[in-house]
């Protein structure tokens, strides 16, 4: 079924969330933080049912909660960049799961097909986004 597929990939975006990072005091509390924070939201998405509306919206406001506590996170300046990038496709991840369950309410498989496409953007971005933290460490 098509929107199993679409929560399979926004699973596979999510599944990798975390921060992986070393450096100064600064940078180690942030990484440890984000981790902790992205960790949270990664276990509830990853039991999430598809085949439940309210799921769904219970997975958006996990991740709306993720993005609010990453952006009160005190942000090393070497990642801020990074840091907007991946907050920003936590939103957008967020957005579309709002978009999916309206779009599962109304069986719209054009919607579905729209947001299956966004969904890799989101990914592609948030994936960049830690590589380039990463590769600042």
């Amino acid at each position: 079924m098509r929107r199993n597929s679409i929560v399979l990939v926004l699973l596979v975006a999510l599944a990798g969330l975390g921060a992986s990072g070393c450096g100064g005091a600064d940078k180690q509390e942030y990484i440890k933080e984000n981790n902790k924070i992205q960790t949270k939201v990664g276990k509830g998405i990853s039991s999430l049912d598809p085949s439940d509306p309210a799921a769904i919206k219970s997975a958006q406001k996990q991740l709306d909660g993720a993005a609010t506590d990453l952006d009160d996170l005190d942000i090393p300046s070497d990642y801020s960049d990074e840091h907007d990038k991946m907050v920003g496709s936590i939103e957008d991840l967020s957005g579309i799961m709002g978009d999916l369950g309206t779009a599962m309410e109304k069986k719209d498989t054009e919607a579905l097909s729209d947001i299956q496409t966004r969904l890799a953007t989101a990914q592609k971005t948030y994936n960049t986004a830690i590589s380039d933290m990463n590769a600042d460490r």
